[in-house]
């Protein structure tokens, strides 16, 4: 990125440590263009079906967790056939991640995107606090095993 608050930073990068601003830039607002447009649709198609590193991938989902008002509060991979606990929000599954889950159901919810990469980190690298470098946020999206595209 050559301007705003991600200067320096590559659009994996930013996808991967801000995906609010990442969806407003290329979806709600868009402002991207010529080769980063297109960078952008290619991410926005993989973040938003991310393969769950599981065996048997029918057996599991990812379960999203909402509270009363909209927020979102937590996600997991759970087995796809357990029962779902309604409480007092609400809960969505899906048989893939979808990074853009808090952006498309919140206008702003930084908290929330922050559980959900944090989240992310532990689960596909390892760690929470991972630093996502340019060189390892390219090498999750260059792999197309990490998604669920047509064709894959």
């Amino acid at each position: 990125m050559r301007f705003g608050k991600h200067i320096g930073k590559t659009l994996p990068q930013v996808l991967l440590t801000d995906p609010d601003w990442f969806y407003w830039a290329a979806v709600k607002n868009p402002f991207l263009w010529g080769p980063l447009e297109q960078e952008a649709a290619d991410l926005l198609a993989k973040a938003a079906r991310i393969k769950i590193p599981k065996r048997n991938l029918k057996k599991w989902a990812v379960e999203y967790v909402f509270d009363r008002d909209g927020r979102f509060e937590r996600w997991d991979i759970v087995k796809a056939d357990s029962w779902m606990h309604r409480g007092s929000g609400y809960r969505e599954r899906s048989d893939h991640l979808d990074l853009f889950t808090v952006a498309e159901r919140k206008t702003y919810d930084k908290g929330g995107n922050k559980k959900l990469i944090r989240g992310f980190r532990r689960l596909y690298f390892g760690s929470a606090s991972a630093r996502m470098t340019e060189r390892r946020c390219k090498a999750f999206f260059d792999n197309d095993d990490n998604f669920i595209l047509p064709g894959n």
